[in-house]
Formats: structure tokens, sequence, C-alpha cells
């Protein structure tokens, strides 16, 4: 899935000022720990989990690095576009929270930037669709195609960070484990997490 071109800037200006994004928390940093409730610790970097290579159709995760010499750390991104149904059928309400589960030299915790919930009503494939008044297929199904939210998280130097969704379907909360797509160097997927420089 491709980025929105504001997303896109937003990620370039804030890799390109890393004095800026500094300013705000980022998970690895000393006092961004917090407890993610109801949730159990994935394991150790470096050892398998329960979760291994968890993907979700229309959920995409990157990692995007900044160089030692730019202060180094960089960015998790989520995105969750209205197809990304967790098994749900079309037409459920999905409420969701992005966090990261981080671990480096200084200890390991859960953080997210984001107090609230994105939300979305579960779309038919993108693939369905129907014809026109002038006869032309159009591809689409139920809603505009393309519909995403993205969410950014900050990740301190030096820190090996996992993505997580946390979800409320119907009422339940769900914990959805990530495993990023790729990387951008610096930063690099290892296993489900990515590691930054």
């Amino acid at each position: 899935m491709r980025l929105p071109l504001v997303t896109a800037v937003a990620i370039a200006a804030a890799l390109a000022a890393p004095g800026l994004a500094a300013a705000k928390p980022r998970a690895g940093q000393s006092g961004t720990s917090m407890a993610a409730p109801h949730h159990p610790a994935p394991g150790r970097l470096g050892k398998a989990t329960a979760h291994a290579s968890s993907f979700y159709n229309g959920v995409s995760s990157y990692c995007y690095g900044r160089t030692v010499s730019n202060g180094g750390g960089g960015y998790e991104v989520l995105s969750v576009d209205q197809t990304a149904s967790f098994g749900f059928p079309a037409g459920t309400t999905v409420r969701w929270r992005p966090w990261v589960y981080w671990s480096n030299s200084s200890g390991s915790g859960w953080f997210t930037p984001y107090s609230g919930f994105f939300g979305y009503t579960v779309a038919n494939s993108w693939a369905t669709g129907g014809y026109d008044a002038n006869g032309n297929f159009i591809i689409g199904g139920t809603a505009a195609p393309g519909v995403s939210t993205t969410s950014v998280i900050g990740v301190a130097a030096r820190t090996a960070a996992r993505p997580y969704l946390e979800l409320i379907i119907n009422g339940r909360q769900y914990w959805n484990p990530i495993t990023p797509d790729h990387g951008d160097w610096p930063a690099s997927p290892s296993g489900d997490y990515c590691v930054f420089a």
C-alpha cells in the first residue's frame, strides 16, 4: 500500500529535521514506558514468539530510519484501510490504536502517542464492484478505494520495536502483533521487529 502524499511529506520532514521530531516522546526513551492493559510481553528480542510473522490483509507496517549522524532512531508507520476485516464481515465497526513494544539497553516497554482510537466500517474488497450507467465496470465495492489511516510512532536510537494494533470490535478488545513489511535503511526488519540505528 502506498502512503498518501501528505503522510510521505510529513515523514520526510520529520526525518530531515531530527531536532524537531525529538521534541516529542519516542518509544525507547526514558519515561516512555506505558502499560498495555491485559496483554503479556511478546517475548525477549531474538527469541521466537507465539505470534511469528503476523500479516493482515489491509494492514501495512514500515520502519523509517535515521542515520546515527542525524540522531539515529526513526519511525514505525502503521496503515490500516477499510478492507482490514480481522476475520469479521463487511459492515463491522473497527476501532484501532497503534502501539509499539520496544526493547533497548535501557529496558523495554509499551508505547503509543495516541490517547484515542481511529475507527472505520469494514468495506467489501476493493476488487468487487459493478457497472455504471455507461456500462463501465467500476472497482471499489461499497466504499471509495484507497481509504486508509496512517499512524506514525517515533522510536529512539538503538531500539528494537514491534508494532501492535489494539482493536475494539463488537465491544471486545483484541491485540494483534504486526510483522513489519520492510524497513528503510538504516532501520531494518529483524524477525518480527524493526531495529533502529
